[in-house]
């Protein structure tokens, strides 16, 4: 196997397979034999456990939130909720916790247990990104504009001059200044 530069590598479920990507060759493997058909998002993070910080996927599909090694495919549940509808999701590393927004709700997610608990209206979110805590950024089809949203009170404040048209599966990523890749 033979690593991408820096140890790189993009994420990729189509098929209703999961594909580990290089991005400067494309060249690209099939991860684990999971079904990952109806998949609505995912996204990366970790959790560290006494000094070792171990990556993971986050993936909702069929309802459910799964934790999935990226190294070997293996999947497992994180708890068992209903996380059906549209969804959006990002981690938040300076913290180590997940942001979702499903049915007009924001939730804060532990990574380890799958705990979980509402942070404020997520109303018209499409995409979401985070820039460290407290700092959370949506797009929202409700009018097309990005938002700043407060991880910490769920109070979110629209950035004056930028908007755009409205459109289900936009992304954003956020990449703060002061910030390395892990």
């Amino acid at each position: 196997d033979n690593a991408a530069p820096n140890g790189l590598y993009l994420w990729v479920v189509q098929d209703s397979h999961l594909w580990r990507v290089d991005p400067s060759s494309g060249d690209y493997i099939h991860q684990g034999g999971a079904d990952w058909n109806g998949a609505t998002s995912m996204t990366h993070g970790w959790i560290t456990n006494g000094g070792v910080r171990t990556y993971y996927l986050f993936i909702v599909q069929d309802s459910k939130l799964w934790r999935v090694s990226p190294d070997t495919g293996h999947y497992e549940p994180l708890r068992v909720t209903d996380w059906s509808g549209n969804t959006a999701m990002t981690f938040d590393g300076t913290t180590e916790t997940l942001y979702i927004c499903q049915n007009n709700v924001l939730w804060r997610v532990d990574p380890s247990t799958g705990g979980f608990a509402p942070v404020g209206d997520a109303r018209g979110v499409v995409t979401i990104a985070s820039a460290g805590h407290p700092h959370l950024y949506a797009s929202k089809l409700l009018d097309g504009r990005i938002y700043h949203i407060d991880a910490t009170t769920g109070a979110s404040t629209a950035i004056t001059g930028i908007d755009f048209a409205p459109v289900v599966g936009e992304l954003i990523a956020v990449r703060s200044a002061n910030t390395t890749v892990p």
